[in-house]
């Protein structure tokens, strides 16, 4: 069974403070329907420092909506596989 990191899906497009991680969702269908992995794991916030956004709240990591909506995008290229 092969895994992959969440992070090898990611947008071409640089991670900037401020803006939300976005899936390549080219990339993520075309993996699942060739290589049919087993699970994609971790985070993109994994093992990194808080950074501090704009207005000074640190922060790491997704909100709640954010992570279901990240997860959902997985499982429906997953079961479209």
């Amino acid at each position: 069974m092969t895994q992959l990191d969440i992070s090898y899906f990611k947008n071409a497009q640089p991670l900037k403070l401020g803006q939300p991680f976005v899936l390549d969702q080219t990339k993520l269908e075309q993996t699942f329907d060739q290589y049919k992995i087993g699970s994609v794991i971790n985070t993109m916030y994994t093992g990194v420092d808080l950074c501090d956004d704009s207005v000074g709240n640190a922060s790491a990591g997704w909100s709640v909506a954010e992570w279901r909506s990240i997860i959902s995008t997985v499982q429906d290229a997953s079961r479209k596989s």
